[in-house]
């Protein structure tokens, strides 16, 4: 897991005396590297708090994660907002923070998770970004596979849904309907002749 910090003054110094740290930022997002970004902005009372929680999570993540070259943490300054080529969703309020991959294309708002609490504190950062390194499922997504579980898998080919068990419920289902019928049509055809037998 890699850290980057880019801010008005090193975002054009050269990292490792290759490429600038924004040049970088951008060539791993390009290259379809999962990015968790943290856009501030200077001066802002909300983004002085979330910074210091932000940059924490580098002490707990670094040595737990240091193989896993895909995924990187990013704190940048707003203001080099235009400057990041594959940034989709560009935020309006600030702080915000950002789960970026596939180029961009995919991309989902710190608070717009599934994590709970989402208190910006760093071990809620770090919630969210362990829900995506070890693919943690949260409460709601765990019951979403047992519902699709209990009713035979997910979504497959163009738009159907294969219930097996649903289907077998269902066919059993009218089966004893259909025996139930007949047995109702028995006893109103029963009555029907006892009735007339009364009659006459």
């Amino acid at each position: 897991m890699k850290f980057l910090h880019i801010n008005l003054v090193n975002y054009n110094v050269k990292n490792n005396q290759v490429i600038s740290l924004l040049d970088e930022l951008n060539k791993e997002l390009k290259n379809g590297k999962k990015v968790f970004i943290l856009f501030y902005m200077e001066g802002c009372g909300p983004c002085n708090a979330t910074r210091p929680e932000w940059k924490k999570m580098k002490n707990i993540l670094q040595n737990k994660y240091k193989n896993l070259d895909e995924f990187i943490v990013v704190d940048i300054d707003q203001e080099l907002i235009d400057k990041i080529t594959t940034i989709k969703n560009k935020p309006m309020g600030f702080p915000n923070m950002q789960y970026i991959e596939k180029g961009g294309d995919l991309s989902e708002d710190y608070e717009n998770s599934k994590i709970d609490p989402k208190d910006r504190s760093v071990d809620s950062f770090v919630d969210w970004i362990e829900t995506k390194v070890e693919n943690k499922d949260t409460d709601e997504d765990k019951e979403r596979k047992e519902k699709e579980n209990q009713f035979g898998g997910k979504r497959k080919g163009k738009g159907t849904r294969v219930y097996s068990k649903l289907q077998k419920h269902n066919s059993k289902y009218n089966k004893s309907k259909s025996k139930s019928n007949k047995l109702k049509k028995g006893l109103k055809n029963k009555r029907k002749s006892l009735k007339n037998k009364n009659i006459h």
